[in-house]
């Protein structure tokens, strides 16, 4: 005889907790708690509700596969998460217990099959009048695939005189005014925040940096230091503390280039106006750039984080040169008091984004997004400009720079292309960490009619953990570079 509900449930917990069926952390305290709650008396099992979400699955039918015809058996670990959902309720008012869930599930796991039967439950057998269900995602196909998926089983099954499923995407019982729906984030961001939000955070923060080193008196620089020994004691001679538009160019003999001698044929009394101007623009450009260069570089597991944290060593160093009477002599840089107060700041950055990386190496089990990786490009990018070596930051941001790049020449070719009734590519996909593992098959499964420009070799698609390590290795070539301009000129 078949084993009820509660039995199965029972048993699952108890494979869960003696190791018998192995099973994730989530998973043991998940079956931990609903042990705990059994003790418990605010709260109570409602068995029948449990069997309610039961018997409309085993109404429902498979409609693809090898099991296509079939009823829907749900299974163990199914059953666990039904019960818990929909058979706690609270003894006080017998209502549901939980009203929000997690479940994450690998893929072949019946994910997609049990969603659509909890959805025709909340939708027909829940007795909620105009109940609304939604299948959400930020691509419009990806949430019809549980949506049509629930539409074949009330058209395949007895529930077709319950609920009408509508060739405008929706499915609706009308004696209960309830409608089931796809929803979609359908603009052309179809992650994170919208492109204008970022923009105007991007503009706004690097306002800001740039205002804040305009007029605070202790950002200040000695163009010139220089040490000698004078009656057998060590001398340091400094020129006077200034506020200054001077900054790091690499390559040049004085190592030094002056914004404001860029607009010297406005005369002395403009010229370090306008220099100061473009300082600020300048410090904007560079946090936008940089922000968006990290953005871009968060596609893969480890990638932003890896790159990142060899980018900021980096400045860590040369905040630490700049801080260094002797070595700004050697380098013949120029001195920036406090900037060993950076070095302090700049370790304490790359410590977390190595602890971060921990988890975030692959596989990842933690996630950057937007809010971090923006946050990341715009640390960079204010160290790089508090310490006065902006310049240097399209070499030692290589990676972000050729990410960047390969995302607005790809869009510029793709539009140039559309104007001309052609779908064309210059990669097969980017930012240019994605090509390597692009095939044509793919992308043609996406727009049949493109065309890729530089298609490469299909049998030398890259896995993803190679392609990072790749990126690491050119990042820590660009920094060593970057490091090396302190004495090429």
């Amino acid at each position: 005889a078949r084993k009820s509900t509660s039995s199965r449930v029972e048993a699952y917990v108890t494979s869960v907790l003696d190791g018998t069926l192995p099973s994730c952390q989530m998973v043991i305290l998940a079956c931990m708690r609903y042990r705990n709650d059994q003790g418990r008396d605010d709260i109570y099992m409602d068995w029948p509700a449990v069997n309610k979400v039961v018997r409309l699955a085993g109404i429902l039918k498979h409609f693809k596969g090898e099991f296509a015809g079939r009823p829907i058996l749900l299974e163990d670990w199914q059953l666990f998460v039904v019960a818990n959902v929909f058979g706690w309720k609270l003894r006080s008012t017998g209502k549901r217990r939980f009203t929000y869930a997690d479940v994450y599930v690998p893929r072949k796991n019946g994910k997609t099959t049990f969603a659509a039967v909890i959805a025709l439950y909340m939708l027909i057998a829940d007795g909620e009048a105009a109940a609304e269900v939604y299948s959400a995602a930020v691509d419009k196909n990806q949430a019809k695939i549980c949506f049509d998926t629930s539409a074949e089983m009330v058209k395949n099954c007895d529930l077709s005189e319950i609920a009408r499923v509508f060739r405008k995407g929706s499915i609706v019982v009308e004696d209960t005014a309830s409608a089931y729906k796809p929803l979609s984030k359908d603009t052309k961001n179809k992650d994170g925040l919208n492109g204008w939000v970022k923009i105007i955070g991007q503009v706004t923060l690097g306002l800001i940096v740039g205002l804040t080193l305009r007029y605070s008196p202790q950002v200040v620089i000695n163009e010139k230091v220089e040490t000698r020994i004078e009656n057998n004691k060590e001398v340091v001679i400094k020129s006077p503390d200034v506020k200054s538009t001077r900054t790091t160019i690499p390559f040049l003999k004085t190592h030094n280039l002056n914004y404001a001698d860029l607009f010297s044929w406005l005369g002395d009394p403009m010229k370090y106006k306008a220099g100061w101007i473009f300082f600020v623009i300048l410090t904007v450009l560079v946090v936008t750039a940089v922000s968006n260069g990290s953005n871009l570089n968060d596609g893969m597991d480890g990638m932003a984080a890896g790159n990142s944290a060899i980018i900021a060593a980096t400045l860590g160093v040369l905040a630490y040169v700049s801080s260094n009477i002797v070595l700004t002599e050697y380098f013949d840089l120029m001195y920036i008091p406090g900037s060993q107060e950076l070095v302090v700041f700049t370790m304490a950055f790359v410590g977390a984004l190595i602890g971060f990386l921990w988890y975030n190496s692959y596989p990842a089990e933690i996630f950057m997004g937007d809010t971090g990786s923006l946050t990341i490009g715009g640390i960079i990018a204010v160290l790089a400009l508090c310490i006065h070596k902006e310049l240097l930051l399209p070499i030692l941001c290589g990676i972000f720079l050729i990410e960047s790049l390969s995302v607005i020449c790809q869009r510029f070719y793709y539009k140039l292309g559309k104007r001309r009734g052609r779908h064309s590519r210059l990669w097969k996909r980017t930012p240019i960490h994605d090509h390597y593992r692009t095939s044509m098959a793919q992308v043609l499964k996406a727009d049949p009619t493109s065309t890729v420009r530089f298609k490469g070799n299909d049998s030398r698609l890259q896995f993803e953990t190679k392609i990072t390590f790749r990126f690491w290795i050119v990042s820590i070539g660009l920094a060593a570079f970057t490091l090396l301009t302190l004495k090429i000129r």
